[in-house]
């Protein structure tokens, strides 16, 4: 996608709370709610320790972003879907922290779940691939999106789920996706990512904040390494065997702040939600773009490989 991966033919691998007071900033409404009780168009479900704030329905499209200080310069996208409720938009968050700040602002959520549409911000728009050659193929099937590559003279493709007009640039962005699982018929190595605030400079050249996972590392096959891409080098993080944590994963990928960004990405457990493993970086280079997954392997490797993902979110700000 960006210039060193389109030009690499090498392995990448060889690159080196508690419960308690709760506060919501809806609209420049700032509600505090004390728990166990409830407090201002907010309900608190005890079973699952969580509040539902709500707010009014806009003619603008509207994100929640949410910070541990009200006077904090950052504000980040919060990873829950948004849904109308009885005329009114609704968002349910955890009561694990001691205190907690949200607002409303402009921008755009898209959920995508690989079966029929719901919710008020989600479009059922057909993915978008770009450099797809002979060998690869993705599809949606049994409401899961698959991935299917023969190792061939291409070495990469990108899927966009909702395009790279205006409508799909954002700049702050959180974006998830469950991998259900991982098959390789080699010891070549292959990559899944997510990027955010992409962009195309040419027909065949892209870039932008990439985050994501290596299998089959220079370590033993089987092995996964986290990586991030900054815009000018790839950075490797820490690893973990798939024989010890099985599929299936949570894959979040996160930036926030301008121009300095703060990227997060985390790889969890889908069963037990327990974090697996976590890098972050500092990034300069891009200031707003679309997201996309990037799937990348070696030219003429050899074998084959298959990814099974499932739910894809990404709510984003507008620029």
């Amino acid at each position: 996608m960006e210039e060193m991966m389109l030009e690499n033919k090498c392995k990448p691998g060889h690159a080196r709370g508690r419960r308690g007071r709760t506060a919501a900033l809806l609209g420049g409404l700032v509600l505090a709610l004390t728990l166990p009780g409830t407090g201002l168009r907010a309900q608190v479900p005890e079973i699952s320790k969580s509040v539902l704030l709500s707010w009014p329905d806009s003619t603008q499209e509207q994100i929640v972003v949410g910070s541990d200080s009200l006077t904090g310069p950052v504000w980040t996208p919060w990873p829950e879907p948004i849904f109308k409720r009885f005329g009114q938009m609704c968002m349910t968050v955890p009561t694990t922290a001691s205190q907690q700040f949200f607002k409303t602002v402009p921008g755009q959520q898209f959920v995508d779940d690989f079966s029929n549409a719901w919710g008020p911000f989600t479009n059922r728009n057909s993915w978008m691939d770009y450099w797809l050659k002979a060998g690869e193929e993705w599809f949606v099937t049994n409401g899961v999106l698959r991935v299917s590559v023969i190792l061939s003279t291409n070495y990469g493709f990108l899927l966009l789920p909702i395009g790279t007009n205006a409508a799909a640039t954002h700049r702050d962005f959180y974006t998830s996706v469950d991998i259900l699982s991982w098959t390789s018929s080699s010891t070549n190595w292959s990559i899944f990512s997510i990027t955010g605030r992409g962009y195309f400079r040419s027909p065949t050249y892209g870039s932008g904040y990439i985050g994501g996972l290596l299998m089959n590392d220079d370590s033993g096959r089987g092995v996964i390494r986290l990586y991030i891409w900054d815009g000018s080098v790839e950075v490797w993080g820490p690893s973990f065997d798939t024989g010890a944590i099985p599929p299936p994963y949570r894959l979040e990928f996160s930036g926030v702040g301008n121009p300095t960004c703060q990227l997060r990405l985390r790889v969890l457990n889908l069963t037990t939600k327990e974090l697996i493993r976590e890098q972050t970086l500092v990034g300069t280079m891009f200031t707003e773009g679309w997201p996309a997954f990037w799937i990348r392997y070696p030219d003429a490797g050899g074998g084959t490989f298959t990814i099974t993902t499932d739910n894809f979110f990404m709510s984003g700000t507008k620029p």
